[in-house]
């Protein structure tokens, strides 16, 4: 993580829910962790005297740690059942697990630090990482690690570096996501074609063979209504990344200090992008995503290929069954390579708790290899833990997809979100600005020029 706070500036407010460093707009997994709080009755609790949940009564033997988080329903309930088995194995320490909806979990989380309560361990992505550390509100757990000889080489380089800041590390990593792409193979075999390969240093697999293959794909009736979706185009901002890094382009420039969309390479990603949709008509608009997401419509067997993340893995199972079979692949490759975005959620242990070995404990046990197997075994997280994820238990916990270990080569070419300490604002113009490219109504080079205006003068403060 860039250290990027120059003494005496205060961070600016915590980023919005918890997709924000993922740009990613309330999704159905937004819609299952609301759902999960009702269902399993899993609230912020309140302390005795009506004051923010953030310390819970001790008495004289046991230690409480609220664990504030975020999850659907099969990991909420995957995760109590770790909580029951450490609670077992520690009998002096209760934990108070919390399951927010996404929605307002970051507002809910201010508002504890403000009242000097927060939990004793929560869920941040990185940007929020970024805000809490620069701000002093986290603890540093790199002597924490060093006292334990805690073995954080187990994890992903990309998934340690992400939580850095200033020679610390104040997240430890409890998902790692990434962008891939799920391909259905009736589908493919039915159109005479060959899947894509299966490694991220394969050759091959093009941006046009993306869309000659997305075109091969796309069904329409005599009337010249879509009935089979080519591809999807990810408008989040860890869909639109790999596209432009693996284009040659850049977003910010290599000190974060100016914006370079209007950049030709990331101009043509962009207009690539757009073009999937209006252009070739292999992608859905937004408006045709308007009752079933993407992730649906692929489940439906409608959509023949789109861009996603590990952790769908679980939703996809459970709502394709048997019907078809289904693989994935890395993204497609371009001038600049082959890179996918990703990131995740790590667990924070805030310095305000007052209980700090207690919590620490809790966290060795979250993100132990055996809790982290029961949780990849949901199929909603993706181990950040490498023993974990190239276990028999994670690739061969099902007969599909077929080559999940797309999705274990995929840390070794993440590129960091490009985190600056203006990270919401600029996240917002992209979303604002974007929204213009992803209804067709301007074009790429148009809306990165905006953008480039309006993020330029974020950066310089004006």
């Amino acid at each position: 993580m860039p250290d990027l706070y120059p003494p005496g500036v205060c961070p600016p407010p915590a980023p919005d829910p918890a997709g924000a460093a993922a740009g990613r707009n309330v999704t159905r997994r937004g819609l299952l962790a609301s759902a999960s709080v009702a269902g399993l009755g899993l609230v912020l609790e309140a302390c005795a005297g009506g004051k923010p949940a953030g310390h819970a009564a001790q008495t004289a033997s046991t230690v409480t740690v609220p664990v504030m988080q975020w999850a659907n329903v099969t990991v909420a309930t995957t995760t109590r059942q770790i909580v029951s088995e450490f609670e077992k194995a520690y009998p002096n320490i209760r934990i108070s697990l919390q399951i927010e909806p996404t929605t307002n979990f970051y507002s809910k989380l201010e508002t504890l630090f403000a009242a000097g309560t927060p939990p004793g361990l929560t869920f941040m992505d990185p940007a929020t990482v970024l805000h809490y550390a620069s701000a002093g509100a986290l603890t540093d757990l790199e002597p924490l690690i060093a006292k334990d000889n805690y073995d954080i080489s187990d994890y992903f380089a990309a998934a340690v570096q992400e939580y850095q800041f200033k020679g610390g590390l104040y997240g430890l990593s409890r998902g790692f996501g990434n962008q891939d792409i799920y391909y259905n193979i009736d589908l493919l075999a039915k159109a005479h074609l060959t899947p894509p390969p299966t490694s991220w240093t394969a050759g091959g697999w093009t941006f046009a063979d993306y869309l000659t293959m997305a075109q091969r794909l796309t069904v329409r009736d005599s009337s010249g209504r879509t009935r089979q979706w080519g591809c999807y185009v990810d408008s989040g901002t860890r869909g639109w990344f790999p596209w432009v890094w693996n284009n040659g382009g850049h977003i910010l420039n290599a000190t974060r200090t100016k914006s370079v969309m209007s950049g030709t390479a990331t101009v043509a990603a962009l207009q690539f992008l757009q073009d999937l949709i209006y252009r070739y008509k292999v992608a859905p608009t937004p408006a045709d995503l308007s009752s079933e997401d993407a992730a649906q419509q692929f489940a439906s067997g409608i959509m023949a290929m789109f861009e996603d993340i590990p952790a769908d893995v679980g939703f996809l199972r459970q709502s394709i069954g048997t019907r078809f079979a289904w693989g994935v692949a890395p993204m497609p490759k371009g001038p600049g390579g082959r890179y996918t975005s990703g990131g995740g959620i790590a667990y924070a242990l805030p310095r305000a708790f007052p209980h700090q070995e207690e919590a620490w404990t809790v966290l060795k046990y979250l993100n132990s290899k055996a809790a982290m197997t029961q949780l990849t075994l949901t199929g909603g997280v993706f181990p950040p833990r490498k023993s974990v994820a190239d276990s028999p238990q994670y690739l061969q916990q099902a007969k599909y997809p077929l080559h999940m270990e797309v999705f274990v080569q995929a840390p070794a070419v993440v590129r960091e979100d490009p985190l600056t300490i203006y990270w919401p604002q600029i996240n917002n113009v992209w979303t604002q600005q974007l929204g213009s490219l992803w209804d067709g109504t301007t074009p790429a080079k148009q809306v990165c020029a905006t953008i480039d205006e309006q993020v330029n003068a974020i950066l310089s403060g004006a």
